[in-house]
């Protein structure tokens, strides 16, 4: 069996090239690092509109 399709990716919000397989702070902003699925990585970057100016 493999393990690796169901291991959680902890990354970080504004750097998604962070990728850490223990939740913790990001080395360069300093943000909560989220849980995100092995396999989104890469293509799952989309942030979330607060009513900001973006």
């Amino acid at each position: 069996m493999n393990n690796e399709s169901n291991k959680t990716i902890y990354t970080c919000p504004m750097h998604p090239d962070v990728k850490q397989d223990a939740p913790g702070r990001c080395p360069k902003c300093g943000m909560n690092l989220v849980a995100v699925d092995a396999g989104t990585t890469e293509s799952g970057h989309a942030h979330k509109s607060s009513g900001g100016c973006c």
